[in-house]
């Protein structure tokens, strides 16, 4: 239960709310936490959070074998967090037509389009 408040209570003073279901956060709100400009805010260090974990949940479900809305991808060796939020943040950018699709297919794309399955 205390974990349950800490989280609640962390996104209230982040100023971010997030509808429980994954389906209902698109490319451009994913988006948008993974641009928060960089502070020692509450808010970016929120936003940033909510948005690596997110990627790196997609990532993880859709590795080859798996399939993330249609998608399915391979990690090269030493491909980190990092360089994961990086290609959908890129692809993304490059992509802005796709802004209202769901973050969890886009993400899938984008990772099966930098990192393909053998």
């Amino acid at each position: 239960m205390r974990s349950n408040t800490l989280a609640a209570a962390i996104l209230i003073l982040g100023g971010v709310t997030l509808d429980a279901r994954a389906e209902s956060l698109n490319g451009a709100e994913l988006l948008a936490l993974c641009d928060t400009p960089k502070s020692d805010s509450m808010v970016y260090f929120t936003n940033f959070s909510l948005c690596a974990g997110y990627i790196n949940g997609v990532s993880d479900a859709s590795m080859c074998g798996n399939v993330v809305g249609g998608s399915s991808h391979a990690n090269p060796d030493g491909a980190t967090v990092a360089n994961i939020f990086d290609v959908f943040v890129t692809w993304m950018r490059n992509h802005p037509d796709h802004a209202s699709e769901g973050a969890s297919v886009l993400v899938a794309r984008s990772l099966a389009e930098s990192y393909p399955c053998p």
